[in-house]
């Protein structure tokens, strides 16, 4: 089991639902898991732009430009 940074974006627009940050094999498994559990939940994405950040919690953040 590894451990993950989840950082969100939720923006009323356009419906879509995007995971970025890990290769395109653990998205695919990820984009799965989180769709199954918000439904569990309840929660009702339609007409939102979601943007998901998936990053291992070990990863130092990416460099800023001065």
């Amino acid at each position: 089991m590894y451990s993950v940074v989840v950082e969100a974006n939720v923006q009323y627009e356009k419906e879509s639902f995007t995971i970025v940050g890990l290769p395109v094999v653990p998205i695919k498994k990820s984009k799965e898991c989180i769709l199954s559990y918000q439904h569990t939940l309840g929660i009702d994405i339609t007409m939102k732009k979601i943007t998901i950040h998936l990053s291992p919690a070990d990863a130092s953040p990416p460099s800023q430009p001065n």
